[in-house]
């Protein structure tokens, strides 16, 4: 088998590669100790590997309606987290898990949305176009938040969070937009399944990587890793369900698609520039909520096809 067939092969399982990656740092926990140093790379690898896979033309379509893309970005980006603060001065839970849901909801949606949401049967583009404009908005909008209006405590001042958001995305897309011009659009169209496949490896080390020490965790304080556990599911799913209630007079189908953008979170973007300063159960939250994230869109497609029948 040739490494394009190997990589179609790969694209083809997707789901289920994904889901066993997961378990599979649960279950070695040796496995996911040697693949931990990798997690930040491939964060990175992953983004430019996304990027390259934009259609440029669909971009600029969507950007010159860009009244709805807008709305929607400030629920998820300012509103959300906001929101979630709000709740918690009211609700009282332990600082480390309301530190873990914010950081959450002020980074973006993750890179996968427009594959999701053509899995779901919801409007990729769309997702596409609201992912691409956080990605830019995320160096300012990320550090006021996270830093300045909600108060959290992280080792690294402002100007130095944003200084490194800046060059992740930056950086990405300076990589991507060399990658595609090297590379060529017609010949990255013509191997988009050998690509899905790459991008599958590359989740799939990240999944593993980043369960270091969930196992090691979860025997020694069992209850907090439940709990992380338990409210990554609930944090997933009642961001769906507030994003689509929000959206819903504007049609089901737009409304399913801010849905899934609120409650798919790129936490790999906030693990990796906050890197060594990243606390440590926050670690544990992103780790914990890949379940959710890669368990959530084959539970819920009848759910989906379901309610766009509707």
């Amino acid at each position: 088998m040739t490494v394009r067939g190997l990589c179609e092969w790969i694209a083809g399982r997707g789901a289920l590669l994904l889901f066993a990656g997961v378990f599979a740092g649960l279950a070695v926990p040796p496995l996911a100790a040697l693949l931990r140093p990798t997690v930040l790379p491939v964060t990175f690898l992953l983004f430019v590997a996304s990027l390259l896979r934009l259609d440029l033309g669909m971009i600029l379509h969507h950007a010159r309606r860009p009244a709805r893309a807008v709305l929607i970005l400030a629920a998820i980006m300012v509103g959300a987290p906001l929101g979630w603060a709000a709740l918690f001065k009211l609700v009282p839970a332990p600082p480390s898990l309301v530190l873990s849901i914010i950081l959450t909801t002020t980074t973006t949606p993750v890179l996968s949305s427009p594959a999701f949401a053509l899995l779901l049967g919801l409007e990729a583009e769309l997702a596409l176009i609201v992912v691409l404009a956080a990605m830019l908005l995320i160096p300012i909008t990320m550090p006021a938040l996270a830093l300045a209006l909600l108060g959290l405590q992280i080792d690294l001042s402002t100007a130095e969070l944003m200084g490194r958001l800046a060059a992740f995305v930056g950086g990405g897309f300076a990589l991507a937009m060399a990658l595609r011009r090297l590379i060529g659009p017609a010949r990255i169209k013509s191997e988009a399944r050998a690509f899905d496949g790459a991008m599958v490896v590359i989740l799939v080390v990240f999944a593993i990587g980043v369960m270091d020490g969930v196992t090691a965790r979860l025997l020694a304080e069992p209850g907090l890793v439940i709990l992380f556990t338990a409210a990554a599911f609930l944090l997933n799913a009642a961001q769906q369900i507030l994003g689509a209630a929000v959206f819903w007079l504007s049609g089901r189908r737009l409304a399913l698609t801010v849905g899934l953008l609120f409650g798919y979170r790129n936490m790999a973007l906030v693990l990796a520039v906050l890197g060594e300063a990243a606390p440590a159960d926050f670690v544990l939250f992103v780790a914990v909520a890949q379940l959710p994230m890669y368990m959530y869109p084959v539970a819920t497609l009848p759910l989906y096809r379901w309610l766009l029948r509707g």
